[in-house]
């Protein structure tokens, strides 16, 4: 499965607690150790910011989490994604099978209701009042 991570700096204090952050990630960051389950495809820094971008391919969810619980500095949005072409197939059979379900018609757009939607329905039934009858 492919995700999209971004991140960003949790809010802090003063410049000097962003200052000590920001060499703290440095840190870990030259001694972290990719695990192999993590294709990264792309690896991006926002220009003028301390976040960014990492397209990641996986089979391996909890190494996702791993890493972003290493860099707890940051805060992360992680969201599974599919390829354009991979989305357009799928979204192509859902729409041919809920024109299978409507026999191709659908009332919404403003077309002929099929003759089996125009058939009479039993009202539906109430509870009787509590009370004196």
């Amino acid at each position: 499965m492919k995700y999209v991570v971004t991140w960003w700096e949790r809010p802090g204090g003063s410049y000097a607690d962003y200052e000590a952050a920001q060499k703290r990630v440095l840190s870990v960051f030259q001694r972290w150790e990719m695990p192999a389950s993590l294709n990264i495809q792309q690896f991006l820094v926002r220009v003028g910011e301390y976040g960014g971008y990492a397209v990641i391919d996986t089979a391996q969810p909890a190494d996702i989490h791993r890493l972003t619980s290493v860099f707890a500095v940051f805060q992360f949005r992680v969201e599974p994604v599919l390829d354009v072409m991979d989305a357009v197939a799928v979204e192509a059979a859902a729409i041919e099978w809920r024109d299978k379900l409507a026999g191709g018609v659908r009332q919404s757009l403003g077309c002929a209701q099929p003759a089996a939607w125009a058939r009479p329905t039993r009202p539906l039934r109430t509870a009787t009042p509590p009370g004196p009858r």
